[in-house]
């Protein structure tokens, strides 16, 4: 009997000894020594919107703001370029227009001064024929006739005349004026595509606009 009692005594013992050592990695494994997870990070503060749009450079915001200045300006630079090829264009048929009517206003002018002789030259034979007794007074009425005639020819060929050198005149100072709108359109053009290349370096040097607005 007291054989028995140590046995089983001797078999707690043991049992007890052992406890220990199986509850140590229970413990651990219990979370007791885990770590915690990471907290969330916080969401950034954005940039700022993309409104309003900004027209002109170092006005800070962020790129997409200067989107709209940028597309102004660029089809701004291709009007001003539409505009210097069209008045080249115009000033070169101006010039070819202003060159015809030049030698048309030389021709008249030629022309009125034969028409113009031939006046003269009517009237000095119709004085002549007055003054000469042999011919007498009829046939001097007919020449008087002829002399006015080519005169009224030669005052029609000079206004003709007069007439083709304005409008050489004119088409000259169209040539002009289209010269000075193709000057003035070139400069422009190249003013806004500086003004665009400036609007783009700058707009890369920002950041981008929060685009959840």
């Amino acid at each position: 009997m007291n054989l028995k009692f140590r046995e089983v005594k001797s078999t707690l013992a043991a049992i007890t000894s052992v406890l220990p050592l199986i509850a140590a990695p229970l413990a651990w494994s219990d979370g007791s020594n885990t770590t915690s997870p990471a907290p969330t990070p916080a969401t950034p503060t954005p940039v700022i919107t993309q409104s309003p749009d900004l027209l002109f450079p170092f006005l800070g915001g962020c790129a997409q703001q200067y989107d709209l200045a940028i597309d102004l300006s660029t089809d701004a630079a291709l009007v001003a370029d539409f505009t210097a090829t069209t008045a080249a264009g115009a000033v070169l048929g101006f010039n070819i227009a202003g060159a015809i009517a030049d030698e048309v206003a030389q021709g008249l002018e030629v022309a009125a001064w034969g028409t113009g002789g031939v006046a003269m030259d009517a009237a000095a034979v119709s004085a002549a024929a007055a003054i000469a007794t042999v011919v007498g007074i009829p046939l001097a009425i007919p020449l008087n006739t002829a002399g006015v005639l080519a005169g009224g020819v030669a005052m029609n060929a000079a206004t003709v005349t007069t007439t083709a050198q304005a409008v050489a005149t004119g088409l000259k100072l169209a040539g002009l004026v289209g010269e000075t709108v193709n000057v003035a359109a070139g400069l422009a053009s190249n003013l806004i595509s500086v003004e665009t290349q400036v609007l783009s370096h700058y707009q890369h040097s920002l950041d981008n606009c929060d685009q959840n607005f």
